[in-house]
């Protein structure tokens, strides 16, 4: 046959395959031997060489290191120069001092915190120093009590809130940790979503204040199992996402993460919660479109929906 057999196809890819692993040993041991060519003139102890360079990085890094042994200089222009000096014993590894002394509090945090669960609503370090733009004390304790407001009302309008129904629970905005805190007094868990290229960030305060939280661009997927959230909150989040990319690609995203029976609470204009119920009639989530809590008045209406639980209808067997 002028192509040859299929066993000797395999022959002659086999004889490729270890001829282009020898190339490649080869070239390997070639370059070993040139490199230890080149440092034949300063010989190097390779212990003592990298504790050296770990010691002078955590220098560079801020932590002060004190080694015995100042033979060893890191040339950060090109981390191969090392210089050793022939006189090193080969079996002594200078010590590297990884302790830290600070000066205060300030000078590793924006200061101290309270004991939990105070800490929850006590004013955060950042925003007592003024590192959050446009948010102060007043402010802070302004949004707690807003929130402390919308959760009782909650209450009223989800009764699954107060009976333990939820224990997984998303805010997609979460601002100042506001919801969260309003929540600490029930045995739920909140995972508080700041929104990809906040302004201010405040996932700095989120921590200080003793939660748990991340960054989310919401035109992407979340990093999380199927089903994982009993309740989630969504104050805003479409009125930011609605010109960046499709809502419905969020709101799939949404179910994706949610178990069936579970509960969306959306915040928002008018409009946007228009859009929203048409696409989610269409997943077959039952929903609702609510006043605010304040009243009729407010331009903010809420729209609570509730995931449904349905399967597809069996084929019928054709006689």
């Amino acid at each position: 046959m002028a192509n040859g057999s299929p066993k000797q196809h395999q022959l002659e890819a086999k004889r490729k395959r270890l001829t282009w692993i020898l190339g490649v040993s080869g070239l390997c041991v070639l370059f070993y031997v040139l490199g230890a060519w080149q440092h034949t003139a300063a010989p190097t102890n390779l212990a003592q060489s990298i504790t050296k360079v770990a010691c002078d990085v955590s220098k560079f890094a801020g932590v002060s290191s004190n080694p015995s042994s100042e033979s060893a200089i890191l040339d950060f222009n090109s981390h191969h120069q090392i210089q050793i000096n022939n006189t090193d014993s080969v079996n002594e590894i200078p010590p590297c001092d990884m302790s830290y002394k600070v000066s205060g509090l300030d000078e590793v945090a924006g200061g101290v915190v309270e004991k939990w669960p105070a800490r929850a609503f006590a004013v955060p370090p950042r925003i007592r120093s003024g590192s959050i733009p446009g948010i102060n004390a007043e402010k802070f304790k302004e949004d707690n009590d807003l929130w402390k407001d919308r959760v009782a009302h909650y209450k009223n309008i989800i009764s699954p809130l107060t009976q333990g129904r939820f224990r997984n629970i998303m805010d997609m905005n979460a601002q100042l940790g506001g919801f969260a805190a309003a929540l600490v007094k029930y045995p739920v868990w909140v995972m508080n979503v700041v929104p990809a290229n906040s302004n201010p960030d405040t996932l700095g305060v989120i921590y200080e204040r003793g939660f748990i939280g991340s960054y989310q661009d919401w035109c992407e997927a979340v990093s999380t199992y199927p089903r994982t959230y009993d309740l989630i909150h969504a104050g805003g989040v479409f009125s930011i996402y609605q010109d960046r990319c499709d809502i419905t690609h969020i709101l799939l995203e949404m179910d994706r993460i949610l178990r069936p029976e579970g509960t969306v609470i959306f915040r928002d204009t008018v409009e946007v919660l228009v859009k929203i119920q048409t696409i989610t009639n269409g997943m077959r989530w039952k929903s609702q479109i609510m006043d605010h809590e304040s009243g009729p008045f407010n331009p903010e209406k809420i729209l609570v929906a509730v995931k449904t639980y349905w399967t597809g209808k069996a084929k019928q067997k054709q006689q």
